[in-house]
């Protein structure tokens, strides 16, 4: 069975099974994501709308780096319908240019450009029975080059882009408790900046939540997360790695005011890596917080929490930062009107080995115009060293006018710098200097009317700056497109 099929049919089933992260994310949320699915198409149904004013939003048809503001729930719900199943189908054609070609630098005429199609699809369904409601919604793209000689996506089966994104939300509502169950998957082709090469990657993200009320000032829950990720280098195997994290646990909630509360959670968890042939390396914790949530105001939120965890390796040679270790988040959400946002949060949980934080703000000073700004620091295990972490640190931020009822112009940027940490004392980490990326990108959308659209898109990447061969060489890309939705 060949590799995009065997995703295909596992991205089906996982969302039948799966439940995303109760906080999903916007789209693009670091530079990684952005870079990687530059080239998807349609609506992502694993993203929500933006969480901030003028925020970070999915592309048209035919432009992947900008769009739609509206959720991808509501995306899907304006096309048919048959029977309970909204349906969202559309076609764009168009032409890319780009510098690079699957070797590096495109040399000739005959491979630096192509024309194209991409179909896409939409699938939506909600409902609400008594104390249940259900919401699911499914999405795919297909972008083909008609040039045979086009490789500036990759070769072989990622020469033309695929993806597929789903989600999947299930609530239980009763008197005294509350059950909640969400999950997304992704697959799809791109080029993936930590790697530093073309990947087939497969996400799952779920999430079970449980809430029960004991009294009117206590509350009892348990809560699961899982996320998978599946990455290979396509027809070359030689690339593929597991990654999964798992963690639960239980919690006791008091409500002290009438605007704080107050809980303590105890949790467990594994988070593991698997590269190829070689052992699967895992990092296990046990963690007890105790942590606060004060509303001041309806615009103003904090949240803090400070504990302990014991954590083990395993399959990990002379393992760092292992034994008892403190952990601790804080948060903050500042909303003073419905055209300004300002999220900060930090945070060491789990098997984390350095802190993750994120500042966003939003702001959109007219209707027609919207800003969105971020600085984040992520961690994840690497696609290609075993026993080792990539630490990555960086800013992204888009900016959108509508110049006229019609007409829309976007600008969008980010610059991420990575950082590798190796799990095991006997390793020397790098410094991470010389593991920048960046990428500016412009947009232009012409709606006709409610059907069809003309979108044009500038691309620009710095590339690599440590490795300037093959596919970590700087781009410069072009795209122009006809877009029907229905």
């Amino acid at each position: 069975m060949k590799r995009r099929h065997f995703h295909f049919l596992l991205t089906l089933g996982m969302t039948a099974l799966a439940c995303a992260e109760l906080h999903a994310q916007a789209w693009p949320d670091t530079v990684t994501e952005a870079v990687f699915r530059s080239r998807w198409e349609g609506v992502q149904a694993d993203r929500r709308e933006p969480r901030s004013a003028g925020g970070l939003a999915n592309l048209q048809p035919g432009d992947p780096n900008y769009g739609y503001l509206e959720s991808a729930a509501d995306s899907l719900l304006s096309g048919l319908r048959i029977g309970p199943v909204d349906v969202n189908v559309g076609l764009s054609a168009g032409w890319e240019y780009s510098s690079r070609d699957d070797g590096g630098p495109a040399t000739t005429p005959s491979d630096d450009n192509s024309w194209f199609l991409a179909p896409t699809i939409g699938l939506g369904y909600e409902r609400e029975i008594g104390p249940w409601s259900v919401s699911a919604n499914y999405a795919a793209g297909y972008r083909y080059y008609l040039n045979p000689e086009y490789t500036a996506a990759g070769t072989g089966e990622d020469r033309n882009p695929f993806n597929q994104t789903s989600s999947v939300s299930i609530g239980h509502l009763g008197s005294r408790h509350q059950l909640t169950l969400i999950g997304s998957v992704s697959s799809g082709t791109g080029f993936d900046v930590l790697a530093g090469q073309n990947l087939i990657q497969t996400n799952l993200k779920a999430l079970m939540d449980y809430r029960y009320t004991l009294t009117t000032y206590v509350d009892v829950g348990a809560q699961a997360n899982y996320s998978f990720l599946i990455s290979n280098e396509g027809e070359d195997l030689s690339g593929d790695g597991n990654f999964d994290t798992l963690d639960g646990g239980v919690w006791m909630e008091w409500l002290a005011t009438g605007k704080s509360r107050l809980r303590w959670q105890l949790d467990a968890g594994q988070s593991s890596q698997a590269l190829q042939s070689e052992e699967r390396v895992a990092r296990n914790f046990v963690q007890t917080l105790v942590t606060l949530a004060y509303t001041p105001t309806e615009k103003l939120s904090f949240d803090g929490g400070i504990g302990l965890a014991y954590l083990q390796d395993q399959g990990i040679q002379n393992g760092e930062d292992i034994g008892i270790q403190p952990r601790y988040l804080a948060s903050a959400a500042y909303r003073p009107t419905e055209k300004t946002s300002l999220t900060a949060s930090l945070s060491l949980l789990g098997a984390d080995i350095r802190p993750n934080f994120r500042l966003e703000a939003g702001w959109q000073p007219r209707v027609n115009t919207g800003l969105s700004l971020a600085v984040y620091q992520d961690q994840g295990y690497s696609l290609t060293t075993t026993e080792q972490v990539q630490v990555s640190r960086g800013v992204i931020g888009t900016l959108s006018q509508r110049l006229f009822s019609k007409i829309s112009l976007s600008f969008s940027g980010g610059w991420q710098q990575t950082e590798n940490v190796n799990l095991s004392a006997d390793a020397q980490d790098s410094t991470g200097a010389d593991d920048a990326y960046t990428f500016v990108t412009a947009s232009l959308l012409w709606q006709l009317n409610d059907w069809s659209s003309w979108s044009a898109t500038w691309w620009n990447s710095g590339g690599n700056v440590s490795n300037q061969g093959s596919r970590n060489s700087p781009e410069t890309r072009a795209t122009v497109s006809f877009n029907l939705t229905f």
